[in-house]
């Protein structure tokens, strides 16, 4: 797969989510995904989709996810994307009713055209907006 389109699948995963369609998990990852946080914690496909992914598509309705820059060379892709919305109660750091934003920067590496692992290596940069 070239670089282009490594970064279109970027895109598409993104998109996808926006859709609300986590088949696209499926889709664009291997069987033997690994998501990579800051902690050293690291969690397979089904938990990256069913315990990340999934609580905040249903939970948070007005969520939007949006890349905002990326870099691709040889197999991986490097990408800052944020996703906002607003806290209907359950998000720790932000009061229910205000707008949140949260920015994360992660390394993607691709294997046969799918995505293999997510490293993030900056995360949860976030911030509260009041509403009203």
């Amino acid at each position: 797969m070239s670089v282009e389109q490594n970064k279109a699948t970027i895109l598409h995963i993104w998109e996808e989510i926006n859709r609300r369609n986590l088949a696209v998990i499926d889709e664009c990852f291997t069987e033997n995904f690994v998501r990579y946080s800051q902690d050293g914690k690291t969690m397979n496909r089904d938990s990256y989709k069913n315990n990340i992914c999934a609580p905040l598509i249903k939970g948070v309705p007005d969520i939007r996810f949006e890349v905002e820059d990326m870099v691709a060379e040889g197999d991986k892709v490097a990408f800052r994307f944020s996703f906002s919305g607003t806290n209907p109660g359950f998000w720790l750091s932000v009061p229910a009713g205000q707008r949140f934003s949260v920015t994360e920067v992660y390394f993607a590496r691709f294997v046969n055209s799918k995505v293999v692992e997510f490293k993030n290596i900056i995360g949860s940069i976030g911030s509260a907006v009041k509403s009203g």
